[in-house]
């Protein structure tokens, strides 16, 4: 069976609303010996440099056999102004989810064999073979699972049916065209090993029917997010979101907000000196960060600095902007609490 990345991308991404695009990553290296930092740069759909890869990218194109080739299991919500993420891959920016695959088939994890209480695999829409005798087993869903929450829902049942590397909601695997540059995986020990699709359907699956072929069991989410909303905050939690809020208007102040969403801001980036766009955000304080906030710049320099660092910022900067500091009034003793108690964790 032949199938190019184009027309796997379509049969899979097929019937996107305006405003969701799949997003691709593509580079020669390999995976294996990247640092954290960059292949934090690799998979966060762009690839490296002018590799090919991008958020939302809306051309699709065979590339060199010789480059690893991926595509995200699920689609997002691009700005249709210059087609990049809302939210690089997050909760905001999440559409849906439109696959699921069992990974490293006959190298970690191997297909059941029918009867004495076992129950087979569904045969999958594709297998692609990624290195030897190891294969990705695609299934494609009929109509994606839409949202977040009911992704993760259906992504922690699967590998809790079939524990295998192809966890979470946002999942990269591999296209049909493209190569493992893995040492481990290169022919011979020299040329990095070219995907090949071994077989498939080609069906697509209702939701229903792999909870059932697989016999998946969907822990609950409605009630869990529920009963998190309800729950009274900790003293703790109380000065983690007083400090967050403040953060948030600091930010405000300093006319860094580029754009505000319902739960983060769009911000230039105040630790590095650059603007990188949707790239770089603060979250408000919420149940689902524990009331902490949280703050992400994509930027290769501030690939390691975390809200800590942008909090150090805020308090610097006050420092330096004593016309505003009544703006931005943090009680010590309570940040003295919140820092000693962080600190015994």
């Amino acid at each position: 069976m032949n199938i190019s990345n184009k027309e796997w991308v379509e049969f899979v991404f097929n019937d996107l609303p305006s405003g969701v695009a799949p997003v691709y990553a593509a580079f020669e290296d390999d995976p294996e010996t990247l640092s954290e930092v960059v292949k934090g740069q690799c998979f966060r759909g762009r690839g490296i440099g002018e590799q090919w890869g991008g958020y939302g990218i809306v051309v699709y194109r065979d590339v060199a056999a010789e480059i690893n080739t991926y595509v995200n299991v699920a689609s997002f919500k691009v700005n249709p102004a210059n087609g990049r993420l809302i939210d690089g891959k997050g909760r905001a920016s999440y559409w849906g989810l439109h696959a699921v695959f069992i990974d490293d088939v006959f190298k970690k994890v191997y297909p059941p064999i029918p009867g004495d209480g076992e129950v087979g695999w569904l045969e999958p829409t594709l297998k692609i073979e990624t290195s030897a005798d190891n294969q990705q087993w695609w299934y494609v869903f009929e109509e994606p699972v839409l949202g977040y929450d009911l992704a993760k829902q259906f992504t922690d049942a699967w590998v809790g049916a079939v524990n295998n590397d192809a966890r979470g909601p946002t999942r990269w695997g591999r296209l049909p065209v493209g190569a493992n540059t893995k040492g481990c995986s290169k022919v011979n020990g020299r040329r990095p090993y070219q995907h090949q699709v071994v077989g498939g359907s080609m069906k697509k699956f209702d939701k229903e029917e792999l909870i059932s072929g697989f016999q998946l069991k969907l822990a609950p989410i409605v009630e869990r997010r529920a009963r998190m909303q309800e729950e009274p905050m900790t003293r703790l939690e109380e000065i983690d979101k007083k400090q967050g809020m403040l953060v948030a208007e600091w930010l405000r102040v300093r006319g860094m907000v580029k754009m505000e969403h319902d739960d983060s801001m769009e911000i230039v980036c105040p630790l590095g000196g650059h603007d990188n766009g949707p790239g770089t955000r603060f979250w408000l304080p919420s149940p689902d960060n524990n009331w902490r906030g949280g703050f992400k710049c994509q930027h290769l320099k501030c690939m390691r600095k975390g809200l800590g660092d942008l909090i150090n910022w805020v308090k610097s900067d006050v420092r330096d902007f004593q016309s505003h500091k009544s703006l931005l009034t943090v009680d010590l003793s309570d940040v003295a609490a919140h820092n000693t108690s962080h600190a015994k964790k």
